[in-house]
């Protein structure tokens, strides 16, 4: 996944930007129009929000779960809060409040990382060498490889790499 965006991100930059720049496009969609048919637009708005409402409630599922098995409330009245929340707190603070609770995660996330970090060294006497050869040396019951292994070039389809 990872690989993809790094390959084709700047292939996708090289070939669309300057399509869109001199088409003078705001949106694919309005590209779709102008290069096929309103009902296509219509048909890739659509196809968009479809896709957007099962990732939004695989998303808000997945957290009423865990919020269920945390606090031992049920998990479709978690569900309706943190929907009915969520929807309140994006409609009254608009994309300001979008902008600066992405903020407020990033800079939880980058700390958590940090006290990981700062764990997993003092737990190790501040040697992250062995912490590396432990991972190395451990190999994976699913895929048959240490946990180092970042990719597998192998043309089997049953390897996961």
């Amino acid at each position: 996944m990872v690989l993809g965006v790094i390959v084709f991100l700047p292939l996708a930059a090289v070939i669309w930007v300057p399509v869109w720049a001199r088409l003078r496009l705001l949106s694919v969609y309005e590209y779709l129009e102008l290069r096929f048919h309103g009902s296509i637009r219509a048909f890739g708005a659509l196809l968009f929000i479809l896709t957007s409402v099962f990732w939004i409630g695989t998303a808000l599922v997945t957290a009423a779960l865990g919020f269920e098995t945390v606090t031992g409330v049920d998990g479709r009245l978690c569900l309706v809060i943190m929907a009915v929340l969520g929807t309140a707190y994006t409609a009254l603070g608009g994309i300001r409040a979008v902008i600066w609770t992405d903020v407020a995660q990033f800079i939880v996330f980058i700390l958590g990382y940090v006290a990981i970090l700062v764990a997993l060294l003092r737990e190790f006497q501040w040697q992250p060498m062995e912490i590396y050869r432990i991972a190395s040396e451990t190999v994976s019951e699913t895929t048959g490889y240490s946990h180092t292994k970042l990719m597998s070039f192998e043309l089997d389809l049953t390897v996961k790499g």
